[in-house]
C-alpha cells in the first residue's frame, strides 16, 4: 500500500520561513540570527543560507529583491525591483516564551501533536473505530491529503516525524500524539486512524483524554514494534493539556512505559529526566497552551480555518500542518532545533490578499473594526440600564453599574504590558486613520455580539473615542434591540439596519457583502448630504476600499478573506489580567508592543505593500461523498473543538471594592502597569 498521492511529491527544502511581515506572532529570531524583514526594510536571507546579501542594505521600501538588468540610457545598469516574499496567511505560528532559565537553551527532547485538525485537516471515523484494508487509502484521503497542496501530505509528515525524531546533534527526540478526540473507542480508534496511513510507526506514544471508565487512554509503541495499552494518570489530574504535559516532564516514566523496560533502547532512556522547557505542543487551539496553574514555554499553533472540502461543502475549524503551505513542515523542525531563536510576539498581522484590483493600488475609504478584544483587551460593561440602552448617557465620573469609572476605563482600554498610556495612542492612531490623501476615511464597528449597539457607543464614549467612529453595528438582529447607531452632526442616533436583508445574518462574511452593497442602508447620514465631498465615494465603494481589524482567525480566511481582501489580524493570548484571573482570548491592538499603531497607520495608507497569496481552492474535487456512503457508511466527523474557552462574557475574580486590597493580585511586576491612584486620576480627568 501507498498514499495516494497524484501529483509527485516535491522535496522539502529545510529553510527558514522568514513570510511574516506577515506571520507576525511568529517568534522572530533574535540573537546573532536576523530578524524577519519588516515592510519599508529589507528582508533577510534564509537561516539555510546564513550569509547577509550584500546588497540587502539598499534595497528600497516595498522591494523584497534588486537585480541589476537593461541600461537606463546613462550608462548606469537599470534597477528593476520585485517583491518575492509574502505574508503566509495560513503559516503555523511557532514561539518561545520567557522562563527564569531561558539562557540555558535547553533543548527540546519530546515533540507532541494533538490530532484533531493538527495532524489531519479534518477527523472523520468509522463507528467502531475500525478499517478493513479496502479502507485504507480513502481514510487516509479524506483525513490527511490536502487538496490545496502538491504532493502526497502523508510522506510529508512521515519525513518531517523521520526528521524530528533526531536532533542535528544526533540525540533522539520522542514524538507523541496527546488528543481530546471525541471517538468512544477512545485511543484504540486514534491508533487505528493513525495505522491507515502508517504514520504510527514513528510515534512513541498516544495518550487521549478526558480518563474515560472501563477504556484505556494511553498507548505505547514497545522496543518490538508492537503497540501495547495501558493506563496513563490522566484521571488524577487537572482536564487540561498543561496539566497533562507537566505531569509528562515530572514522571515521564508513567506516560512513556518503555522506559521502565530493560530492553528500552539506549537513545529513548536519556527522556527518564524532562523539564516542561524540553516539550513542544503542537496543536490548533489557543487554549491548550496556557491554564490557571500554568503555561506551556514552548508550543506551535496550527492555523484553523473554514474551507470548501471537495464535494462535502463547507466545512467549519478545519486545520492541519502543511494544509496550506509546505514550509510548515521546515518551520516546525527549525523551530524544534532551535527554540529559543523564535521568541514570542504578539505583533499585528497585516496583508493584502491578491484580487482582480490589487494592481490599481485603490484608497482605503472604510476601516471597518470588530470591538471585543480589538479596541479593547477585553470587554467589560456595567450592569447598568442607562450604559447599555440609552444612547444620550455621558459619563460623569460617577460609579456605572457597581464599577468606578477610572476602573471600567483601566480594564477595557489599558494594558499592563506596554509602557505608557494605550488609550492615548488608540486616540492617536484613530486620529490619523481618519485622515487620508484621497479625503477622509470612515472608522466603523462591526460587532458580532447579540446586543445593543448602544453599550458598545457608551463604553467608547468613557474612553473618549466616540468622536472617531460613524456607524457602529452588532449581529445577529435581537428583536426589540437596536443592532445600529451612526453620527450626524455630532449626535449619536439608534437605527435598524437591514440584517433581515443579509442571506446568514450570523456570519460576519455575508454582513461586509452585504454592506459594501448597500452602504447607504448601513450609514443613514449619507442620504443628507453628509461631507458630500466625501459621500460619492462611499456610495461606489469595492472590496479593495475597505480594511478589516478583526482578532477573530475565522473573519479572515475563507469566503471572508475574498470579500475583503485587505486585512489586519490583532493577535489573541490567554493571560492573567488584573484582578481578574486567567482571561483566555484576550486581545487588543497594541496591547503587547506599540508598533501595532505604526503598522496599522501605515498599513491603511500603503496596503499593496504587504501582499499575500491564497492558495487555489484545488483544481480537482475528489467525489468523496458518494465514496464515502459506500465504502464507510458509518463515517463521521470526529473533533475536539468543543474544547476552546470563551471569551465572553468578562468577569471580575472579586468585586471592585476588594481590588484596593493590598493583597489583591495585581500586575505589579509588569512593566507599565498603572496602578489604582492611576484610575483614580484618569477618573478626576473625566
Amino acid at each position: 500500500w501507498a498514499p495516494p498521492c497524484r501529483v509527485p511529491t516535491p522535496a522539502i527544502v529545510a529553510r527558514r520561513c522568514d513570510g511574516p511581515r506577515g506571520a507576525a506572532a511568529m517568534g522572530q529570531r533574535c540573537g546573532s540570527r536576523l530578524l524577519p524583514a519588516q515592510p519599508g526594510e529589507p528582508p533577510n536571507p534564509s537561516a539555510m543560507e546564513g550569509a547577509r546579501s550584500s546588497s540587502s542594505s539598499s534595497m528600497p521600501r516595498g522591494s523584497a529583491s534588486v537585480s541589476r538588468s537593461e541600461s537606463n540610457g546613462s550608462g548606469a545598469p537599470k534597477l528593476s525591483r520585485q517583491r518575492s516574499m509574502t505574508v503566509k496567511a495560513f503559516q503555523v505560528r511557532v514561539a518561545e516564551r520567557s522562563f527564569p532559565d531561558e539562557d540555558r537553551n535547553h533543548p527540546v527532547r519530546l515533540v507532541v501533536f494533538d490530532l484533531d485538525e493538527t495532524l489531519t485537516l479534518t477527523t472523520f471515523m468509522s463507528e467502531d473505530g475500525t478499517y478493513d484494508e479496502g479502507q485504507h487509502e480513502f481514510t487516509t484521503l479524506i483525513n490527511f491529503e490536502s487538496p490545496w497542496v502538491q504532493g502526497c501530505r502523508v510522506e510529508k509528515l512521515r519525513r518531517m516525524f523521520e526528521e524530528l525524531a533526531e536532533s542535528r546533534e544526533g540525540e533522539r527526540r520522542a514524538i507523541a500524539v496527546l488528543t481530546r478526540n471525541s471517538h468512544r473507542e477512545g485511543v484504540r480508534a486514534v491508533l487505528n486512524l493513525l495505522k491507515v496511513s502508517h504514520l504510527d510507526e514513528h510515534i512513541d506514544a498516544i495518550w487521549t483524554m478526558p480518563a474515560r471508565m472501563s477504556i484505556p487512554s494511553g498507548a505505547y509503541r514497545h522496543h518490538d514494534g508492537t503497540w501495547r495499552f495501558f493506563d496513563p494518570p490522566v484521571g488524577r489530574l487537572l482536564d487540561h493539556k498543561v496539566s497533562v504535559l507537566k505531569s509528562v516532564a515530572a514522571q515521564p516514566k508513567a506516560w512513556l512505559p518503555q522506559l521502565k523496560s530493560e530492553q528500552c533502547p539506549e537513545a529513548l532512556k536519556d527522556l527518564g529526566e524532562l523539564r516542561l522547557e524540553n516539550i513542544v505542543l503542537v496543536d490548533d487551539q489557543e487554549a491548550n497552551f496556557q491554564n490557571g496553574q500554568g503555561r506551556l514555554l514552548r508550543y506551535a499553533k496550527v492555523t484553523r480555518y473554514h474551507a470548501t472540502y471537495h464535494d462535502l461543502g463547507y466545512i467549519e475549524d478545519m486545520g492541519g500542518i502543511g494544509a496550506h503551505d509546505d514550509q510548515d513542515f521546515a518551520l516546525l523542525k527549525n523551530f524544534v532545533e532551535d527554540p529559543w531563536l523564535y521568541k514570542e510576539t504578539l505583533k499585528m498581522n497585516c496583508m493584502e490578499i491578491r484580487s482582480e484590483r490589487t494592481d490599481q493600488h485603490l484608497p482605503v475609504r472604510l476601516i471597518v473594526f470588530d470591538f471585543d478584544e480589538t479596541l479593547t483587551m477585553a470587554t467589560f460593561l456595567p450592569d447598568d440600564n442607562a450604559f447599555n440602552s440609552d444612547i444620550d448617557w455621558r459619563p460623569s465620573g460617577q460609579n456605572i453599574g457597581t464599577w468606578r469609572q477610572g476602573e471600567l476605563m483601566l480594564c477595557n482600554w489599558e494594558s499592563p504590558w506596554v509602557k505608557g498610556r494605550r488609550l492615548k495612542r488608540l486616540q492617536t492612531m484613530l486620529a490619523q486613520l481618519k485622515k487620508g490623501k484621497e479625503g477622509p476615511r470612515e472608522l466603523v464597528i462591526l460587532a458580532p455580539r447579540e446586543g445593543s449597539a448602544v453599550s458598545i457607543v457608551n463604553l467608547l464614549k468613557v474612553g473618549r473615542l466616540d468622536g472617531y467612529f460613524s456607524a457602529v453595528w452588532t449581529f445577529p438582529p435581537i428583536d426589540g434591540v437596536p443592532n445600529g447607531v451612526y453620527k450626524e452632526a455630532g449626535v449619536w442616533k439608534t437605527f435598524d439596519p437591514p440584517l433581515d436583508e443579509v442571506r446568514d445574518n450570523s456570519n460576519k462574511s455575508e454582513v461586509l457583502k452585504h454592506i459594501l452593497e448597500n452602504t447607504p442602508s448601513w450609514l443613514p447620514q449619507l442620504s443628507v448630504g453628509y461631507q458630500d465631498a466625501n459621500k460619492m465615494e462611499l456610495l461606489r465603494l469595492v472590496p479593495e476600499n475597505v480594511v478589516l481589524v478583526d482578532n477573530e482567525p475565522m473573519a479572515l480566511t475563507g469566503r471572508a478573506s475574498r470579500d475583503v481582501p485587505r486585512l489586519c489580524k490583532v493577535m489573541r493570548y490567554d493571560e492573567n489580567y488584573r484582578d481578574c484571573g486567567l482571561l483566555y482570548q484576550m486581545g487588543g491592538i497594541g496591547a503587547h508592543t506599540s508598533e501595532d499603531f505604526d503598522l496599522l497607520v501605515n498599513f491603511v495608507k500603503n496596503p499593496w505593500e504587504y501582499p499575500c497569496e491564497l492558495p487555489d481552492d484545488g483544481e480537482e474535487v475528489e467525489p468523496i461523498a458518494e465514496r464515502m456512503s459506500k465504502r464507510l457508511p458509518s463515517m463521521r466527523r470526529f473533533s475536539d473543538i468543543e474544547g476552546d474557552w470563551s471569551r465572553t462574557p468578562r468577569g471580575r475574580a472579586q468585586p471592585a471594592s476588594a481590588a484596593a486590597s493590598p493583597n489583591s493580585p495585581r500586575d505589579e511586576g509588569s512593566e507599565g502597569t498603572r496602578s489604582r491612584s492611576e484610575a483614580e486620576d484618569e477618573e478626576d480627568e473625566g
